[in-house]
């Protein structure tokens, strides 16, 4: 499921992601990781397609510019010198992306390919490395996959047992088409879900967890993925 908005629409919903980004980044990573699935609320710029997602990263990296190169904050690292080893690479594959955009017949479709598969990533990679630096930093951006994809997981229970939103043959899909895509997001972060209900034991939370798990793994049942089973019993 896609939804096609006016830039207009997403401008509140950005600057209030660049007004947690300004209070606070390790919060606004952890929530453009919570908002992965945004990637299917589009827009345009000019003639180049975008999404919610894209933009997102690229609001929440203007502003760590912002602090980094004006405020000299101590929230950042310098993220090449942490990734020296692979930054020849990372230019060598943007690189022959762009020799791939050049030779492309489809220039608008190769640009939306271009950011979404190669400028996107990379910025985001850098921008993991510069902001989350410690144990608790990490465990906000776990519980932010997990989260994600346990309300996704919980939204497409809510449509199957209604009975609206579902494939033709009946599986459930939450808000993704076809439901191979929610399983493939789900199984990771069922593993997350797993890792932290066993650091939690026995507290109650934990005990929360586990059935959150239970709902997730039923859920995973019902889009009847093969792919998703397989990544869950091979870990």
């Amino acid at each position: 499921m896609t939804i096609e908005l006016n830039l207009i629409y997403l401008l509140l919903p950005l600057a209030l992601l660049t007004w947690l980004a300004w209070k606070n980044l390790t919060n606004a990573v952890a929530a453009i990781v919570f908002l992965a699935p945004s990637y299917l609320i589009k827009s345009n710029i000019g003639f180049v397609p975008t999404t919610f997602l894209e933009l997102s990263i690229y609001v929440v990296a203007a502003v760590a510019l912002v602090k980094y190169f004006w405020q000299k904050s101590a929230e950042l690292k310098n993220p090449f010198i942490i990734a020296q080893q692979f930054n020849w690479i990372i230019l060598a594959w943007i690189l022959a992306a762009v020799l791939g955009v050049t030779a492309s017949s489809d220039l608008r479709l190769s640009l939306g390919v271009f950011k979404g598969w190669w400028v996107d990533p990379i910025i985001f990679f850098y921008l993991l490395l510069a902001v989350i630096k410690t144990p608790s930093s990490w465990l906000k951006v776990l519980n932010a996959v997990w989260a994600s994809a346990s309300l996704l997981a919980a939204y497409g229970l809510i449509e199957y047992g209604w009975g609206w939103g579902l494939q033709a043959d009946g599986l459930l899909n939450s808000v993704y088409n076809p439901a191979n895509y929610l399983a493939m997001y789900l199984v990771p972060a069922m593993f997350v879900g797993a890792v932290l209900t066993w650091q939690l034991w026995p507290l109650k939370l934990a005990k929360l967890n586990l059935f959150i798990l239970i709902i997730d793994l039923w859920v995973l049942f019902l889009t009847k993925s093969y792919g998703g089973f397989l990544g869950l019993a091979l870990g």
